[in-house]
């Protein structure tokens, strides 16, 4: 009898009734995958909460050729068109999308760029512990690292954000997440992780998650901020629920974060 080995792309999902990731990649436009001598790309595999999915109250068109999407689920990169594959969809209101694609247009059009390749496996409700070492949804890291690199796309970072739905979680125990995260990733690569400063649930800051972030940056371990989605970002003018960004709090926030992530090419 033969065994076969087991399925290394399989990604748990958080249930509890949450939706799975986006899978639906029918009409979308498939790109070439292989890396292009002299070409300058990143490839960012971002993890988190609903504000790293689909979750901005309205479809963003991308700007720039290749902004391209990877999507985890059947290894396919595609032309970028929200709502996002890979992470979690909004299902009460499907035309929804992520603000990162704005990061994409942001970075290849700033000149820090020529191809930008993001492949989201976020989860919406999920709090730091889901993604330590032992949570629901900390299997989705490598099966989604290894299929990106066994396709040729080795990611060149990878970002993390979280927090705003650790509502009762001390900053000890947050701390001791983020590192089970960290060390998680550094299983497995070397590339520059960076943790979004960000706390908001309804417009109010975690001070005890903020330093939690803040205690997991390390320069020597290639652990550096992914920008600050904190400061300045309490204001019903960039939300729509005053949680999840609108399309105004989805332009500043990918200001934010694209200036962290040039800062680092």
């Amino acid at each position: 009898m033969t065994i076969s080995a087991p399925d290394p792309y399989i990604l748990p999902e958080l249930g509890n009734g949450y939706p799975q990731g986006n899978q639906a990649s029918g009409g979308r436009t498939l790109v070439s995958k292989p890396l292009v001598g002299g070409e300058r790309t990143a490839v960012y595999l971002t993890l988190g909460h609903s504000l790293m999915s689909n979750t901005v109250n309205s479809l963003y068109s991308v700007t720039q050729a290749k902004n391209q999407n990877f999507n985890v689920y059947d290894g396919g990169c595609y032309a970028t068109v929200e709502p996002l594959l890979g992470c979690q969809i909004n299902t009460a209101q499907p035309a929804s999308g992520c603000f990162f694609s704005r990061a994409g247009d942001v970075l290849i059009g700033g000149g820090n760029l020529d191809r930008f390749v993001h492949a989201p496996i976020a989860v919406g409700g999920s709090v730091v512990a889901d993604w330590a070492a032992g949570g629901a949804v900390n299997g989705r890291i490598l099966p989604a690292h290894r299929r990106l690199v066994d396709t040729g796309l080795t990611p060149t970072g990878i970002v993390v954000f979280l927090g705003a739905n650790d509502h009762t979680t001390t900053q000890a125990v947050a701390t001791v997440g983020y590192q089970s995260i960290i060390s998680t990733i550094r299983g497995f690569t070397a590339a520059p992780i960076y943790i979004v400063r960000h706390s908001l649930f309804a417009l109010v800051s975690k001070p005890n998650l903020l330093a939690a972030q803040a205690a997991v940056l390390d320069a020597g371990n290639a652990v550096y901020t992914g920008g600050d989605l904190e400061t300045g970002f309490v204001s019903s003018s960039l939300y729509w629920d005053d949680t999840h960004y609108n399309a105004t709090g989805a332009a500043a926030a990918s200001t934010v974060v694209a200036s962290a992530l040039a800062a680092r090419l």
